[in-house]
């Protein structure tokens, strides 16, 4: 594991396990606060982590295949799910590349048994008010590849828990936890004023998303803004039994593993495409 810090934040990155943030907080008057949100009770594998990295697709593959134009590349499920999810990056071992204390570059160069010839590149920059996160991925053979990515961030869940953000469409859940079309975005799930998350299961995307997202914490303190770039989608997952809740930016529309405008991006051979996420925290008045 690797911790990275300075007098306003700190952050623990475990390269074995996917390049996974495993603790993110802020150190304010009465401590150190919680960022990001492990599971609890805790566990091994990534997706328990704080926030794990989804290249060279974010959340599940239909069909379990990535496609440009008639070019169709098979992948493999990789949980006890019937379809590949949150693609590679988050199951392979990153090697260190650059490290200081305030910042870190990870890297992932491709396996022999891959059939996507990518090498990708995760970089960690913590700043005066967060971090600044950002994903590079770079082909290193000789085909046009079908690719996407994104950030899968976890946040405390508390009762005073508000989230805002702006996206011009919602994309439901349906069967097989895949998007059942686009819609304009429903009254019930707006949330361009700032509102607590639903009592119920969500696992829903929305595009034509603006790139911020609020999320004001009033029990801990602080007011977070994340704001994206290269990311144009956003996925919102949250359950009533869980403590934690996830908003994901991503390059494209969960489930839209062709090439398209809600979908993946083609790469040519050398080329490379980048997503980056910032976090930022604002002291607030209130408990902490």
């Amino acid at each position: 594991m690797i911790a990275l810090g300075n007098d306003r934040v700190r952050l623990t990155v475990d390269p074995d396990r996917g390049a996974s943030v495993l603790r993110f907080e802020a150190l304010m008057g009465a401590g150190a606060v919680p960022v990001l949100a492990p599971a609890d009770p805790p566990g091994d594998g990534p997706a328990e982590a704080a926030m794990f990295l989804m290249a060279p697709f974010a959340n599940r593959a239909r069909g379990n295949r990535l496609r440009h134009g008639n070019h169709v590349i098979p992948v493999q499920p990789n949980t006890d799910e019937p379809l590949a999810l949150h693609g590679i990056a988050w199951q392979r071992t990153w090697t260190v590349a650059a490290q200081s204390s305030d910042r870190l570059r990870l890297r992932l160069d491709p396996a022999d048994r891959d059939p996507m010839r990518l090498r990708m590149t995760f970089d960690i920059a913590l700043t005066a008010t967060g971090a600044a996160f950002g994903l590079t991925l770079e082909t290193t053979g000789d085909g046009v590849l079908p690719v996407g990515l994104g950030f899968h961030p976890f946040f405390p869940r508390l009762p005073e828990t508000t989230v805002a953000f702006a996206a011009q469409h919602l994309w439901p859940e349906g069967e097989g936890h895949l998007p059942r079309g686009r819609e304009p975005v429903p009254g019930g799930e707006d949330y361009r004023a700032p509102r607590r998350l639903p009592e119920a299961w969500r696992n829903q995307c929305y595009s034509g998303w603006s790139g911020r997202a609020d999320i004001d914490q009033p029990s801990l303190g602080y007011t977070l803004r994340m704001e994206a770039r290269g990311l144009g989608a956003l996925m919102l997952f949250a359950t009533p039994d869980m403590p934690r809740f996830a908003l994901e930016p991503q390059s494209h529309v969960s489930g839209e593993t062709a090439t398209g405008p809600d979908g993946l991006r083609s790469l040519a051979p050398g080329a490379s495409v980048s997503g980056a996420m910032a976090l930022d925290v604002s002291q607030a008045a209130g408990p902490g």
